[in-house]
């Protein structure tokens, strides 16, 4: 921070008369001028990135919105404010050092901005902050990959943007057998029915932001093999056949999957 302009002096003339009088009641009077000057102190903005209240990290879509406060010891010193090497769109009330700035895509990463207090006789006093701007959250996750009922499952989320940590959860709509690891953002877990899973993932960042996205996961039934029915032990089977004869069997097979379709 810089501060200026401390030795400017403010004079003020008090003009007065003395009157004298002598026993024979003749009266004289004389005019005066007294001269008081009084030094005038620069500005002094409150620390900044110390206040409690002053946040310098946002995400894009956010306001900033902050009043710098400045003190004078000078009493009755009218005080302006201003901004240097402000973004794009950031503004200051001249009179109140009220800050405001409605932050758009395009201006993530960080902004060092200073603010300059002037009284009328142009003593000055600056102090600098830095904003950092965040991208947007996002569930960065397109898709998930098909399970298998009866066999382990697991597929990771995953999120760019805002302030990690994240917390993931999915309130509904997870296949039995399944779950989600709400630090992770991990599925996982072995699915005990068959279908299509159709669910809202949500993740929350640091900051208590949160966004939403609708996925889903589709379980496949277990590929069990066909079992060929015994043929040996089939009484319709004939293992003799004279010469001439045709042999004419029909293999029979089952199989748990329903549906199947069988190459021989």
């Amino acid at each position: 921070r810089s501060r200026g302009l401390g030795d400017v002096y403010k004079r003020q003339d008090f003009i007065f008369s003395v009157e004298v009088m002598d026993n024979s009641g003749l009266l004289v009077s004389k005019q005066f001028t007294i001269s008081i000057t009084e030094v005038n102190v620069a500005p002094v903005i409150t620390t900044i990135q110390t206040d409690p209240n002053f946040k310098d990290t946002l995400q894009v879509g956010d306001v900033f919105d902050y009043t710098v406060q400045a003190t004078d010891q000078n009493t009755g010193d009218v005080l302006t404010y201003s901004l240097q090497n402000a973004p794009a769109g950031m503004t200051i009330d001249s009179l109140t050092g009220h800050v405001t700035w409605s932050t758009t895509s395009g201006d993530e990463g960080s902004h060092t901005v200073t603010v300059v207090v002037k009284d009328q006789e142009g003593a000055q006093d600056s102090d600098s902050f830095t904003l950092t701007i965040l991208t947007l959250l996002d569930i960065t996750t397109q898709s998930l990959p098909d399970g298998v009922a009866g066999t382990a499952y697991s597929a990771l989320l995953s999120a760019t943007g805002g302030v990690p940590p994240y917390t993931w959860s999915i309130p509904s709509g997870l296949p039995d057998g399944l779950g989600i690891d709400t630090q992770t953002g991990e599925i996982s877990g072995t699915p005990a029915i068959t279908g299509q899973f159709d669910f809202t993932v949500e993740v929350q960042d640091g900051f208590g932001k949160f966004i939403t996205k609708s996925l889903s996961i589709f379980i496949a039934e277990k590929n069990e093999p066909p079992i060929v029915t015994a043929i040996q032990t089939d009484i319709s089977f004939k293992d003799t056949i004279l010469v001439g004869g045709t042999f004419n069997y029909q293999v029979n097979v089952t199989d748990p999957n329903s549906a199947e379709v069988f190459t021989y």
